[in-house]
């Protein structure tokens, strides 16, 4: 994760009923942190695979916990599929935008992408 301070100043300037330059500041330095975000894919076969095999693959995205660590907010997982493989719902082709399931992925078949939107 990133992690770095980034000062900020407030100034006030004026002149008061004498007409004197007066000023006022104030500084506070805040700490910015990033999301540490990390995917793991796995299948449930090494290979080789044979014509109309079903190959089952899992993604596990998380993000670590910790008090220098943000929420990972209007986050995109994006699956590429190889060419010669095909995403299928209970042994039937998933068409083109349509529903990878169980956790409602969307194909792109031009792309070959599997996408989840936050």
């Amino acid at each position: 994760s990133t992690q770095y301070t980034m000062p900020n100043t407030g100034t006030l300037s004026w002149k008061d009923t004498n007409g004197n330059n007066r000023s006022a500041s104030g500084s506070v330095n805040t700490t910015i942190v990033e999301p540490r975000i990390s995917i793991d894919k796995t299948a449930n076969t090494a290979g080789p695979v044979d014509p109309d095999d079903v190959v089952t693959y899992s993604l596990q995205v998380s993000n670590a916990s910790g008090t220098r660590i943000s929420t990972a907010n209007d986050t995109v997982v994006v699956d590429q599929v190889p060419i010669g493989m095909t995403p299928v719902n209970s042994g039937v082709p998933v068409a083109d935008g349509g529903t990878v399931n169980p956790n409602g992925g969307i194909w792109d078949a031009t792309a070959r992408t599997i996408t989840w939107p936050s």
